[in-house]
């Protein structure tokens, strides 16, 4: 059975009763998100012929496939089974004759900005109904300090997004971010790339590095201080050379099946090849602090990319835990999976400076808190972060109260999923099976998160 059938049979995950010895395999998760969108658009901007090797096969990355083939950038399939890809770049991209739909990637509006920007052609980008309502302003103000000239709806701050070609180009800015965020950061380094004089960006706090690990791979003159303030040399552009990408398994995939058999009960799994970038596994090191047995096996470098197999096994959670706005760049995307395991910790999990959770696909704290509230879990909610007390004798109701819904973000679907197979885990007398309203919103990221249930359960 296929993921697509798996969904369309499945309300919301699976009904587990009948793993008694718990969660056990030996298997990857898809490629990384970050990287593969990265992989396409660098590929796609040298006069050569890349391979792409491990590419994700979700809707969030063929978002940015469709972009760049739009552009006139060549990307064929070679091998489905591996995620192998080839891109026929090209330096000077061509103008497009519809508008770039977007669909619900962030990723790929944010960063694709920058490169319209140095690319200087004309342009609308737009995107579902969620990617509308996301903040755009964020990545039009510093790349319009660069020269670039970007118009959105309500006053330059939402999608639809048109960029107006100028003869002037950009320039290089020194940019200090009011918030940490690895997609306006992204914009404006490839942006850079194009900009007459330097570039650097001050963050706030460190945040994923992919771009500026694949950029020097590339050639590019790239530096980061032990101050986190990043320097990219101007017109590197016309320094770039093609490389071969290989993108590792995404961590933050791997958390669902993690966080699954961490609480359920005789579980012992082996995820192979996760990309562990320090600006990625947060929510390893959180979980550690209370009591998570999780243990990294042959780690090694893949394209400058740190990588290993990550062994997990079944945990009980004990302790509070705290994490501050320093702790949330390094496990954005987990904070909904990481409510989830709370569920049963034996302690209390508060979350603060995690406001940029509200600007995601759906407004995440929002999200967990009414969900959880539909299962009878506390969720205490603040403007930046929450507050639950966790509960290790949790026995949740068969039927939700009202049916729970996915707010079109694939990680609430996801959460809810493994939420539901942890409780009949542990609770096997009181199995339940939930109703989900858009189970196949997954396919953003994790095209087959319930072929992975099962795997989980059979193995």
């Amino acid at each position: 059975m296929n993921a697509t059938e798996t969904q369309k049979k499945t309300p919301l995950s699976l009904q587990i009763i009948n793993a008694p010895n718990g969660l056990h395999g030996t298997f990857k998760v898809p490629g990384d998100k970050s990287i593969s969108h990265r992989s396409l658009m660098l590929a796609g901007l040298v006069d050569a012929t890349s391979q792409v090797r491990g590419l994700l096969p979700s809707a969030d990355v063929f978002s940015t496939r469709d972009v760049l083939r739009q552009l006139g950038v060549e990307i064929t399939l070679v091998d489905a089974s591996t995620g192998h890809w080839q891109v026929k770049g090209l330096r000077q991209w061509q103008e497009a004759d519809h508008v770039l739909d977007c669909g619900n990637s962030g990723t790929t509006i944010r960063l694709m900005s920058g490169l319209i920007s140095g690319q200087n052609r004309y342009a609308v980008m737009s995107g579902d109904k969620s990617l509308v309502k996301r903040p755009m302003g964020r990545v039009m103000k510093p790349l319009s300090q660069m020269g670039a000239t970007w118009f959105g709806k309500q006053n330059n701050t939402l999608a639809p997004m048109t960029f107006v070609p100028s003869e002037a180009g950009l320039n290089g800015i020194h940019y200090v971010m009011p918030i940490a965020s690895a997609q306006v950061k992204s914009a404006v380094l490839l942006a850079g790339l194009f900009a007459h004089g330097d570039t650097t960006i001050q963050e706030p706090l460190p945040s994923r590095d992919h771009s500026e690990r694949m950029l020097r791979a590339m050639g590019a003159d790239i530096q980061v201080t032990d101050a986190g303030v990043i320097h990219l040399k101007a017109r590197q552009i016309d320094v770039l050379k093609p490389v071969d990408f290989l993108v590792p398994s995404d961590a933050s995939s791997a958390a669902f099946p993690m966080i699954a058999a961490l609480l359920s009960p005789h579980s012992d799994i082996l995820i192979e090849d996760v990309g562990l970038n320090p600006q990625r596994i947060g929510l390893f090191e959180a979980l550690k602090k209370i009591g998570a047995n999780i243990t990294i096996e042959h780690e090694r470098l893949i394209g400058g990319e740190p990588v290993g197999h990550v062994r997990v096994q079944a945990s009980e959670l004990k302790g509070d835990l705290t994490l501050e706005a320093v702790d949330i760049p390094a496990m954005v995307d987990e904070i909904p999976i990481l409510t989830v395991a709370c569920a049963w910790l034996d302690g209390t999990l508060s979350v603060k400076g995690a406001e940029e959770l509200r600007a995601k696909e759906s407004d995440r704290l929002l999200a967990v808190a009414t969900e959880f509230a539909k299962l009878g879990v506390k969720v205490e909610l603040f403007e930046d972060g929450l507050v639950m007390q966790g509960n290790p004798d949790l026995c949740l109701p068969k039927e939700a109260a009202t049916p729970l819904s996915a707010w079109h973000d694939h990680r609430i679907a996801m959460a809810l999923s493994v939420m539901n197979l942890i409780h009949n885990q542990r609770n096997p007398k009181h199995s339940t099976l939930w109703h989900l309203d858009d189970p196949t919103i997954v396919n953003v990221s994790f095209p087959s998160f319930y072929d992975m249930l099962n795997q989980l359960q059979t193995a």
